[in-house]
C-alpha cells in the first residue's frame, strides 16, 4: 500500500492514448464523416520508457493484452482473441506470416514508427479474415525532422541507435539495436537477446492538383534472436538466426479514390536444440502481394465508401533439416509445406446522421482458396455490421454489432513439423471460425475527467483451438462454440496543464460450449498512470496490478498475480537536446505476464538511458 501511495503521489505517465486524427477504420483517405471515435492511437512519443517490442507499446491500449512466451517477438491479443485474428498492417501492408504465436510487427524497431492505431470490437469486421478480433495498424515516421538517439540499458548490455533525415516529400530513417542474454529477479537466465538492422523510406509527390503519389520500403534484418521459454537452457535452446522481412508498397489517391499495391517478402529460420536428442533448422519462406481499390461517394445524400481487396500467398515453403544428436552424422531433410493462399474481397460501408444520432452500416463479401502439394480448401463468407450512436451534450452511447469470419491459415491447415513448441500438426479438415460480436460504449467528457466504458460479447462458432495432445504433440480442432465477454474501463483526469493521470480496469472471460477455459483470456488488470511536468522535466510513470488467474486454457498455467512499476523522467535541456532516463520493473518483481505454460519470468528491474538530438 505504501508503494502505491508513493506512486500515485509522484504523478506518474499516462497510458499517453493521444487524440490524433489519422487514417483508420478503413478510412484510406482520412475523411471527416468516416472518423471512427472508437479507434484509439500511440503516439511516438508513447514509446520513451516502454521496453523493447511492439507489443508493450500497444499494451497500453485497454482491452490488449500480451501473451505468449516473450522475448522480442512477444505476441499480443485484442480482447481474448489473438494468433492470427488480430489483424497486423503497417504502412497498410497486412502482416501474414507462419509463427505459431501471431503476427507480430517486431521485427522493425519501434523507434521507426510514428503512430500506432488499435480498433477493437465489432467495427473491425470491414478488414476481413484477419481480423476477427481487431486491428493493429502502425505507420512508420515521415515529414521533415532530423533526429538521433542513442539509448543503453543496464541488463544484456542493450544499446540503441535511431537516426531519422527528412524533407517535405521523403524520409529516411535507420534504427539499429542488439541486447545479450538477461536475467530474472530470481537469477534465472533468460533466452532474449537479439541484433537487429532496420530501415524505413518514405516518398510522396504531387502528381497533379488532387492527385498525390506515396511510396514506401520497409527493410528488416534480425539475428540470433531468442526464443524466450521456460525450458531454456537445460532441455531446449530455441533461436531464430535470421529473419529477413521487406515491406514495400506504392500508392495513388486523390481526394475520393485510392489505389494501392504493397509486397511482403520474408525469409527466416527458426533452429531448435533439444539437449542431447535432435537439432531442427527450419526455414520459412513467403511473398504476400496485395491490392486496394477504393472510393468514397455520396448515395442519396449519404456519405459511402466502397472498396476491392486482393491478397495473395504466394512461394510459402516450409522446410525442416533434422540431426539426431544420438547418432553421427545421421540428417533428414522434409519438405512440410508448399503452398499459396488467395483472398477477393468486396465491401461496403455507409453512414445515416440526423441532429444527434448516427448510424454506421457496412458489408464484406469475402472468397478464400488455400492449397497444398495439391491439396486445396475454398470458401465463401458475407460479413455485416450495424452501429448506432447518440450523442447529447457531454455523453454518448453507441452499440455496435457485427458478424465476422476467420479462415484457417495455411499452417494451421497443412503445416506438420517441428517449432521451438514442439511438433505441430496440422487438421486440413478444420472449418472457417465465425463470430457474432456486440459492443455497449458509453463516454463522458467533462472540463477535467474523459470516461470510456465498454462492455463488449463474442460469441464464436467453429472456434480453431490449439490443443495439445497425449503424446505431447499439438494439432488445431474446431470447437462446437464459444464466448468471451468482459469490460474496460478508463478515466483521463486533468488536472492541472501540468497534472493528469489515468486510471484503468479490464475484464475477460472465455469459456468453450462444454465449459472449458479459452486460451489467451488475459487476467483481471488495474492500472494507475500519469504524467506531470515541472520547468524542463517531464515524470512519467504507470502502475499496473493484475490479477491471478486459476482458470487456465489449454496449453496454460495458472498464473500468480503481480503488481509492477515502471517511471521514467526526461529532461528537455534545450530545444535540441533531450535526456531520458527510466526503470522497468521498478521494485524488481519476480512475476511472469502471460499463463502460457512455456512462458519464464520477466526480466528484472532494468535502467534505461537515452539523449537524443532534433533539429
Amino acid at each position: 500500500m505504501i508503494q502505491f501511495l508513493l506512486l500515485s503521489t509522484i504523478a506518474v505517465q499516462s497510458s499517453a492514448i493521444e487524440t490524433i486524427e489519422v487514417i483508420g477504420g478503413k478510412n484510406l483517405l482520412a475523411s471527416e464523416p468516416f472518423t471512427n471515435v472508437n479507434i484509439e492511437h500511440l503516439g511516438k512519443d508513447d514509446l520513451h520508457g516502454a521496453s523493447n517490442t511492439i507489443a508493450d507499446w500497444i499494451v497500453q491500449v485497454p482491452g490488449v493484452s500480451l501473451n505468449g512466451q516473450g522475448g522480442l517477438y512477444q505476441s499480443y491479443s485484442i480482447r481474448g482473441l489473438s494468433r492470427w485474428r488480430v489483424r497486423t498492417e503497417v504502412n497498410g501492408i497486412v502482416l501474414l506470416t507462419d509463427r505459431r504465436a501471431g503476427n507480430s510487427a517486431s521485427f522493425i524497431d519501434p523507434g521507426l514508427l510514428q503512430l500506432a492505431s488499435v480498433q477493437k470490437g465489432p467495427a473491425a469486421m470491414l478488414y476481413g479474415s484477419e481480423a476477427i478480433g481487431g486491428v493493429i495498424s502502425m505507420n512508420s515516421v515521415q515529414g521533415e525532422q532530423e533526429t538521433l538517439e542513442l539509448g543503453v540499458e543496464d541488463t544484456g548490455n542493450g544499446r540503441r541507435i535511431l537516426a531519422i533525415t527528412g524533407e517535405e516529400n521523403y524520409n529516411l530513417a535507420f534504427a539499429y539495436r542488439k541486447k545479450n542474454s538477461s536475467h530474472a529477479p530470481n537469477g534465472d537466465v533468460l533466452n532474449n537477446g537479439y541484433e537487429q538492422f532496420s530501415s524505413s523510406i518514405r516518398y510522396n509527390h504531387q502528381l497533379a492538383d488532387d492527385i498525390e503519389l506515396n511510396m514506401s520500403w520497409l527493410p528488416s534484418v534480425s539475428k540470433e534472436v531468442g526464443k524466450n521459454s521456460v525450458t531454456y537452457p537445460e532441455s531446449q535452446i530455441a533461436m531464430y538466426p535470421e529473419d529477413l522481412h521487406s515491406l514495400a508498397q506504392v500508392s495513388v489517391k486523390s481526394d475520393q479514390w485510392l489505389v494501392n499495391v504493397f509486397h511482403h517478402y520474408q525469409n527466416w529460420d527458426s533452429a531448435v536444440q533439444r539437449i542431447g536428442k535432435r537439432h531442427n533448422l527450419t526455414e520459412y519462406q513467403s511473398h504476400t502481394l496485395g491490392a486496394n481499390l477504393y472510393q468514397e461517394f455520396n448515395w442519396d445524400n449519404l456519405p459511402m465508401r466502397a472498396g476491392l481487396d486482393w491478397t495473395a500467398r504466394r512461394g510459402v515453403s516450409i522446410t525442416d533439416q533434422e540431426t539426431n544428436l544420438k547418432a553421427t552424422a545421421s540428417s533428414t531433410f522434409n519438405t512440410l509445406l508448399d503452398g499459396q493462399q488467395d483472398n477477393f474481397a468486396a465491401f461496403i460501408n455507409g453512414i445515416w446522421e440526423q441532429q444527434s444520432w448516427r448510424a454506421d452500416f457496412g458489408a464484406r463479401f469475402d472468397h478464400f482458396t488455400a492449397s497444398n502439394f495439391g491439396v486445396s480448401k475454398s470458401d465463401t463468407h458475407l460479413s455485416h455490421s450495424l452501429g448506432l450512436n447518440k450523442q447529447w451534450q457531454a455523453h454518448s452511447v453507441s452499440l455496435n454489432y457485427a458478424n465476422a469470419f476467420r479462415f484457417p491459415t495455411l499452417t494451421e491447415l497443412y503445416f506438420n513439423g517441428v517449432t521451438p513448441r514442439g511438433n505441430t500438426i496440422g487438421n486440413p479438415h478444420l472449418d472457417p471460425e465465425t463470430s457474432q460480436g456486440l459492443e455497449l460504449t458509453y463516454r463522458v467528457d467533462s472540463q477535467q475527467a474523459q470516461t470510456t466504458l465498454s462492455l463488449f460479447h463474442t460469441r464464436l462458432d467453429d472456434y480453431i483451438e490449439r490443443v495439445k495432445l497425449a503424446s505431447g504433440d499439438r494439432t488445431y480442432l474446431n470447437l462446437d462454440q464459444a464466448s468471451i465477454s468482459g469490460a474496460e474501463i478508463s478515466t483521463l483526469v486533468e488536472v492541472s496543464d501540468a497534472l493528469s493521470y489515468t486510471l484503468g480496469y479490464t475484464h475477460q472471460k472465455g469459456e468453450s460450449d462444454t465449459g472449458d477455459h479459452l486460451s489467451d483470456i488475459a487476467p483481471r488488470k488495474l492500472s494507475l498512470s500519469g504524467r506531470y511536468t515541472w520547468q524542463s522535466f517531464e515524470f512519467k510513470s504507470a502502475l499496473n496490478y493484475q490479477l491471478a488467474k486459476h482458470q487456465p486454457g489449454s496449453g496454460e498455467t495458472d498464473l500468480d498475480k503481480s503488481l509492477v512499476v515502471d517511471f521514467n523522467v526526461n529532461w528537455f535541456v534545450d530545444e535540441h537536446w533531450t535526456l531520458r532516463a527510466g526503470v522497468l520493473n521498478l521494485f524488481n518483481r519476480l512475476y511472469r505476464t502471460t499463463a502460457d505454460e512455456d512462458a519464464p519470468f520477466h526480466t528484472e528491474r532494468t535502467i534505461k538511458f537515452d539523449v537524443s538530438w532534433t533539429i
